[in-house]
């Protein structure tokens, strides 16, 4: 069972049901309540609850239908209350229980039916879909498909007609149906979200019979990304696709409001799975770029896991290689020779027992003093501590919370992938901040740092430190930087420490400032040739 339906039960048609009988007696409600505190709980647990689980999130157990209905009667059996009117909700109950849970299984039944039918091929056209399925299932769906106030067909609109109009109030549209036949689903949505456009109705559902689209019009984003749920009558099983059916589709489902609420909800879901995918690139490169608090426990991570599968440990060139494949493979472009700077070798050790001629051997406890860092190490450590806490608290420039342990630069992202901000130093006692460019290709290296070369003086004047221009070969891809340096040590005493640091800054802020629109002009430059 899918996400979509993780938080319905297969009574949910029951449900629906019960909210309609309570629907129609609301006016008797307020009466009911004062008198009898039973009814009142039991109303509450049915019109406030429309799934079995979010009650369950509450007490942390999942009440059954027959509970519910003991404590509608519960407090009018202890108060000695007990009025005809008291006996006829009980009783409208029992009945759409009954009703509900025989809707359910015919439904399974007439899923399963035409499951066989379309595997038959029996479906030859439009109208056989809208004869032998879109009506089959309505009717099991409570719709009463003769009543065209309910269920209007070939509903007119702005010139155009949708196949279906489901309507409540009679003749007021909720959901709209279009039809096509099996197998010619693909690019009919323009149309449908046309006929949505005007009518402003919530719902609607694209179908060749076989395939059900249900789409959200009022969302965000193309027709795709409005998209809240696919089903296909023949790979999903008949359990699924009635609780689909159901919660989307049911009549009563409809006409009591939850219909409508429920592909709200579930829109709000998708979309946010939707952006959340939408950012795993930019995750997994801020893992491998050293900008993530992160990064530091991914090549260990590697290297741990490749030795305890076969014994050995691969060093860094060897998970380079590996990781550039398989970003490629993947479509993403990383930074990830930095990525192997950034973490250093670490000496082998075993992670678990191994067996040496059928003995298992424990391996030797790791000398503490390798894992230690030098005072140099932790000067840089402390520096670029101090550094990204203040970009982030100060000036909102980053989001990292902690710095690589005993490494003497730091990679912030610029938002745009294979490109960094850099702040470092360098072996020849200077203080840098570099913007790197690196695609992990040479010609996109290459084409993209001419681009930003062309604007050379325009980008430079903005500058109060003189900015340098350099390509540099290394394992095969020339990388490109555009630098800016002072004098300076990291064995310098705190005050210069601190002025490296504010320099740092400054620096890094104006490069964002100056390089974020000169980035995007140069993409945009590359795409139109």
């Amino acid at each position: 069972m899918g996400w979509h339906s993780a938080h319905y039960t297969t009574n949910s048609s029951i449900v629906g049901s019960l909210l309609c009988q309570i629907n129609s007696l609301s006016r008797y409600r307020n009466r009911w309540t004062q008198h009898h505190r039973g009814l009142k709980n039991g109303w509450d647990v049915l019109r406030g609850e429309t799934s079995i689980s979010h009650r369950s999130r509450i007490c942390r157990t999942q009440p059954t239908f027959s509970g519910i209905l003991n404590r509608c009667l519960k407090g009018n059996r202890q108060q000695g209350r007990v009025k005809r009117c008291n006996f006829r909700i009980p009783h409208v109950f029992a009945s759409h229980i009954i009703n509900g849970a025989s809707l359910s299984m015919e439904l399974k039944e007439h899923i399963n039916d035409i499951r066989n039918r379309l595997e038959q091929k029996l479906f030859l056209n439009e109208t056989a879909v809208r004869l032998g399925i879109v009506d089959r299932l309505l009717n099991a769906l409570g719709w009463e498909t003769f009543d065209t106030q309910r269920v209007f067909p070939e509903y007119p609109i702005n010139g155009g007609r949708v196949d279906y109009a489901l309507c409540h109030p009679p003749g007021k549209p909720i959901v709209f149906i279009e039809v096509k036949r099996v197998g010619n689903i693909e690019g009919a949505e323009r149309q449908l979200f046309e006929y949505a456009f005007h009518e402003g109705v919530p719902i609607l559902i694209l179908t060749d019979g076989q395939k059900w689209r249900f789409f959200h019009p009022s969302g965000a984003g193309n027709y795709q990304e409005r998209l809240v749920r696919e089903l296909d009558l023949i790979t999903n099983d008949s359990e699924e696709s009635s609780e689909c059916l159901l919660k989307y589709l049911a009549y009563a489902a409809v006409q009591a409001g939850i219909a409508v609420q429920t592909i709200v909800a579930d829109y709000q879901k998708v979309s946010q799975q939707r952006e959340a995918l939408r950012h795993l690139p930019e995750a997994w490169e801020n893992l491998l770029s050293g900008t993530s608090e992160n990064s530091e426990f991914l090549i260990e991570a590697v290297q741990s896991e490749t030795e305890y599968l076969c014994g050995s440990r691969p060093t860094h060139e060897q998970i380079f290689d590996f990781l550039n494949a398989l970003s490629k493979g993947t479509g993403i472009d990383l930074d990830l020779q930095t990525t192997m700077q950034k973490t250093p070798e670490r000496p082998k050790a075993q992670r678990q027992q191994r067996q040496v001629n059928g003995n298992e051997v424990k391996p030797a406890s790791p000398d503490p003093r390798l894992r230690s860092e030098s005072p140099r190490k932790e000067k840089y450590t402390a520096y670029f501590q101090e550094l990204i806490d203040q970009l982030r608290e100060q000036h909102n420039f980053t989001k990292v919370r902690r710095a690589m342990k005993g490494q003497h630069y730091y990679a912030f992202a610029s938002g745009s992938t294979g490109i960094k901000y850099v702040a470092g130093f360098s072996k020849q006692q200077k203080v840098y901040l570099r913007l790197s460019i690196n695609f992990g290709d040479r010609e996109k290296n290459t084409s993209f740092f001419d681009v930003l070369e062309e604007r050379k003086a325009k980008i430079t004047a903005q500058f109060d430190v003189p900015l340098y221009w350099d390509r540099r070969d290394g394992d095969g891809v020339l990388r490109c930087h555009i630098d800016a340096y002072r004098k300076g040590s990291i064995d310098s005493d705190a005050s210069a420490l601190e002025a490296f640091r504010a320099w740092h800054i400054e620096n890094l802020l104006k490069f964002k400032a100056v390089f974020t629109p000169e980035i995007q002009r140069a993409r945009e430059t590359l795409q139109s040739r």
